[in-house]
């Protein structure tokens, strides 16, 4: 069914309805297209809403407007009157596959999201966008391009440039304390602190590579209680 430009009464204009029971208790509302089997059936006064598919957008009830529902049952939990709405599924479900919201520009996926990797981006973003996509590295990488047209690897590691261990009498050999920090440079900063949190200056501390450092504590005799070591 067609409603023109004038629906009953003379209160709806420039509707679109096609399927049984669709649109049933639009009274006043405009602008809208809602198509499938009882499509949009509980609005009354909404307009510019688009729903498409069985049952689509029937949660949406008296005035709400500028809605999008499209799939068999999409927007069917909805309930209340909401305004500005995306729901793309082919089911009633709390968590569609997309949802989002006109008046704020939010998308959010109920899924997975998979991007086809390519060997560039698109192209500079206009500024105060940007550009999320697969490098075709091996492995692939995600990328960020800013609206300066800079990559940044999503994917890197962070660099560490700190590290920490508590170590006990036990963990000395011949009062030698061998620690792998894999910090990845090969001369850093040691600091010791004693079972009293009091930094001490150890006899001896020799960078052995750029993972590994030795620290002499030989005229400490037996450690005790629990020391600290930081590495930086």
């Amino acid at each position: 069914m067609d409603q023109g430009n004038v629906g009953a009464g003379g209160g709806m204009q420039n509707n679109t309805i096609v399927g049984n029971g669709a649109g049933g208790f639009l009274q006043t509302g405009s602008y809208n297209v809602m198509m499938g089997f009882t499509a949009g059936s509980s609005l009354s006064s909404g307009s510019n809403n688009t729903f498409i598919g069985r049952t689509a957008g029937n949660g949406f009830l008296s005035s709400s407007s500028n809605n999008v529902c499209i799939g068999v049952n999409a927007g069917d939990n909805a309930a209340g009157t909401r305004s500005n709405q995306l729901i793309i599924n082919n089911a009633n479900a709390v968590d569609p596959l997309i949802s989002g919201d006109f008046s704020t520009k939010a998308v959010h996926f109920g899924g997975s999201l998979r991007l086809k990797e390519r060997a560039t981006p698109i192209g500079t973003p206009a500024a105060t966008y940007g550009e999320l996509w697969v490098k075709d590295d091996a492995p692939n990488a995600l990328i960020f391009t800013d609206d300066a047209g800079t990559d940044h690897d999503l994917t890197a590691t962070a660099v560490a440039t700190r590290y920490e261990e508590a170590f006990d009498d036990s963990d000395l050999a011949a009062s030698i304390l061998t620690v792998t920090h894999s910090l990845g440079t090969r001369f850093n900063h040691v600091t010791i602190y004693d079972n009293n949190d009091i930094a001490i200056q150890p006899d001896s501390v020799t960078a052995t590579s750029t993972t590994v450092a030795t620290i002499d504590l030989t005229s400490f005799g037996t450690l005790t209680g629990t020391w600290n070591l930081v590495v930086s």
